[in-house]
């Protein structure tokens, strides 16, 4: 959960033409989110978790505990005394403001590539994506938001399609930060299934097969129906090195400091990349259950404060 330099404006002009004409598709939910709206707010989720990482502190034992016991046993003193300093070097924050950056810069990088296809010329060609809502979801309101923003270049990175009004930025429960890197691993989950589910319209099969039946430069259509297949597969691979880095930076480089509970790597100590989807569907799935949890306690407590309220003004 990094970077290159800031994108010049020429090249922003190149992404707004790529964007094309965007209407809506008709078959879409009106009261549903947006696969856009979804997006923006998986990228304001690490945004926010980020901040509250640099800042949040960690002790040596739970720094200590939270980490994978080395090769040769919880005795083995002189390595453990070792990982004890790299831990330490950075201070007591969970990340440095350097660690935040790179972070930060390497996602907006996958986001990125994943605005530019999705919204893109060709995929409209191609598929029916739903973007109808693009210039409102990713213009400068978005972005207005972070301008005074710490990484503010970086998030500059992203792509800005249109002028609209300020937004304030939306906060996250106590319960998210209670474990920032495990819900930053859970939002990274998310925006794959988001890859999943919607890179997935850039294909039409009757769209398709309409320009495969289309004798006039079949050769270069034919090879851009096979760079949109591939899509899903090169963004999968953009989030398994993303997750490597993060699971790396915590189990073996030591540049993160967390607590025993909050390091969804833990069991994966080598940050074996065949694990990272099985270990996934887990968390999902528990943090599901504890949300539904949560859910029924507040109701709950509710009720309970507005039975009360009523039987005191009795």
């Amino acid at each position: 959960m990094l970077f290159r330099k800031r994108l010049k404006s020429a090249s922003l002009l190149c992404l707004f033409a790529l964007a094309g004409s965007a209407n809506a598709t008709p078959d879409f939910d009106p009261g549903q989110k947006t696969p856009l709206v979804k997006l923006k707010k998986q990228v304001r989720t690490i945004i926010t978790l980020v901040d509250y990482m640099v800042t949040a502190e960690v002790s040596d034992e739970d720094a200590m505990a939270a980490v994978p016991p080395v090769e040769g046993g919880l005795d083995n003193a002189r390595s453990n005394q070792k990982r004890k300093q790299k831990l330490r070097r950075n201070g007591n924050s969970m990340i440095t403001n350097n660690i935040a950056g790179r972070w930060l810069r390497k996602t907006v990088n996958v986001v990125k590539w994943i605005q530019k296809k999705y919204t893109g010329s060709m995929c409209q060609r191609f598929g029916n994506p739903i973007i109808h809502d693009m210039y409102d979801v990713w213009g400068p309101k978005f972005f207005d938001n972070y301008k005074d923003h710490t990484y503010a270049d970086h998030i500059k990175r992203l792509l800005i399609l249109d002028p609209s009004e300020q937004k304030a930025v939306r906060g996250l429960s106590d319960t998210r930060l209670d474990r920032p890197l495990t819900s930053l691993y859970l939002n990274y989950a998310k925006m794959r299934l988001w890859v999943d589910e919607n890179l997935s319209l850039c294909y039409n099969e009757d769209k398709v097969q309409a320009i495969k039946d289309d004798q006039s430069n079949k050769n270069k259509k034919m090879k851009g129906i096979k760079r949109i297949e591939s899509w899903a597969q090169h963004a999968e691979n953009k989030f398994f090195k993303l997750e490597k880095r993060l699971c790396t930076n915590i189990n073996t480089r030591l540049l993160v400091r967390t607590k025993p509970d909050d390091n969804p790597y833990f069991d994966n100590p080598k940050c074996q990349q065949e694990l990272f989807k099985e270990k996934r569907r887990e968390k999902i799935n528990q943090e599901k259950k504890a949300e539904r949890e949560e859910q029924r306690r507040q109701k709950a407590a509710d009720k309970a404060a507005k039975k009360n309220k009523k039987k005191n003004k009795q």
